[in-house]
């Protein structure tokens, strides 16, 4: 089975950690060719595949339903992952506590890269 891990309009990226089957990919083949999509990029180190389609002409709500009606998705995982740069206050309180979590993490880079470097000369006097 496979789980949906990004999604974009004409992209689908899944997980799946059988892909080295060949009944399974087989399968798989053949569900998102009758959705009217196709396998792109198979990537079988990173159990990961991506499926590209038309979405003036396919809906991935419709890819996503032959997945897991062919019983290819996990159940948690049969609606498309959300786009990034969405709107409201979820993310917008996202992207303000991200932004203080970088900016300190940076901060505390650098304290300790100048400390290291101050006391590593400090230390050959």
């Amino acid at each position: 089975m496979a789980t949906i891990i990004h999604s974009i309009p004409g992209r689908l990226r899944l997980r799946a950690h059988e892909v080295t089957d060949p009944q399974l990919l087989d399968l798989l083949h053949e569900a998102v060719a009758a959705a009217g999509a196709r396998i792109e990029q198979l990537n079988l180190r990173a159990r990961s595949l991506v499926l590209r389609y038309d979405p003036a002409q396919l809906r991935s709500e419709t890819l996503v339903a032959a997945l897991a009606d062919a019983g290819l998705l996990e159940p948690a995982h049969h609606a498309p992952a959300r786009r990034s740069g969405g709107s409201g206050l979820v993310h917008t309180l996202g992207t303000a506590i991200g932004s203080a979590l970088v900016k300190a993490v940076w901060s505390k880079g650098i304290e300790r890269a100048a400390g290291s470097v101050v006391g590593g000369l400090v230390g050959r006097r």
